[in-house]
């Protein structure tokens, strides 16, 4: 069992609690140090399963489809408290769409009000310069960290993505 402190802010502590046999899996929690003091499971961040044969032949077996745990890249997870009650914990992959010659930002995003896990797919505001494109393409996230209402993904050699996690029509 694998035991990591992930990120703070604030009064609060993200922890991981990881297995690597006999499957990978992770917990997550919250730790509270305000007054009382506690301990917060998070809900398993799940993605919708389905599996088709893709090699042309008809299937005799219907697609599968169901929900199975989603690892995350705790490298791209950050924390964000707003007031004393309310938090979110935010995910961030960058998605090349090569075809559109554009890069969007796939954010998995809990938010403590809402109790659940939910994932948007956003434009990445840059210019139109084909190196920028590039660049976000070999994106490497290197930390994130808090900013008021943001959370913001650094790559130290390419830039910061700013998020507002708690907007309503966010974008990247």
């Amino acid at each position: 069992m694998l035991l990591a402190m992930l990120t703070t802010h604030r009064h609060l502590a993200l922890f991981r609690v990881g297995t690597t046999r006999p499957c990978r899996r992770q917990n997550f929690f919250i730790y509270s140090a305000g007054k009382p003091s506690s301990l917060e499971k998070l809900p398993t961040c799940t993605r919708d399963l389905e599996r088709v044969l893709h090699d042309g032949s008809p299937s005799r077996r219907p697609p599968e489809t169901g929900k199975m745990s989603r690892l995350h890249s705790v490298r791209s997870m950050g924390l964000l408290c707003q007031g004393e009650e309310e938090f979110a914990v935010a995910e961030l992959h960058l998605y090349p769409d090569k075809r559109k010659r554009k890069v969007f930002a796939d954010i998995y995003l809990f938010l403590k009000s809402a109790g659940k896990w939910t994932s948007s797919r956003l434009p990445i505001l840059h210019s139109d310069d084909p190196d920028d494109a590039w660049q976000l393409c070999i994106w490497l996230t290197d930390t994130v960290i808090p900013v008021d209402r943001w959370l913001c993904w650094i790559d130290y050699d390419r830039g910061i993505l700013f998020h507002d996690v708690f907007g309503a029509a966010a974008t990247v």
